[in-house]
């Protein structure tokens, strides 16, 4: 595939799978041997094991919203900039406080 249409792949898979938690989407836009190349702890290898990160991570915060800032591609490797927006409703340690909201870039 073109990197555009790789780009656009990554696009699809973080707004029509991530964002919604559907993770059956995932066997039409993922290959079986999937290589996660930043993973999470203890995520299992290809489709199967995005599927479970995907599931623990909407369990985890189901308000869960990623919106993608920049894909930069180049051969079958796309990187993603996003930003990870949840509610978040808990005591949050050390401190003890109450957030109502939390967002990450990365």
């Amino acid at each position: 595939m073109a990197p555009e249409d790789n780009k656009l792949l990554i696009r699809r898979l973080f707004e029509d799978v991530i964002n919604t938690g559907d993770v059956d989407r995932a066997d039409d836009l993922v290959v079986p041997d999937f290589v996660e190349h930043n993973p999470a702890p203890g995520q299992g290898p290809g489709l199967e094991g995005f599927k479970q990160v995907v599931a623990m991570l909407r369990s985890a915060f189901p308000d869960l919203i990623i919106t993608i800032d920049e894909l930069i591609a180049e051969g079958d490797l796309v990187s993603v900039r996003l930003t990870a927006r949840q509610k978040y409703d808990a005591a949050m340690n050390p401190i003890g406080r109450n957030a109502s909201q939390m967002i990450a870039g990365a």
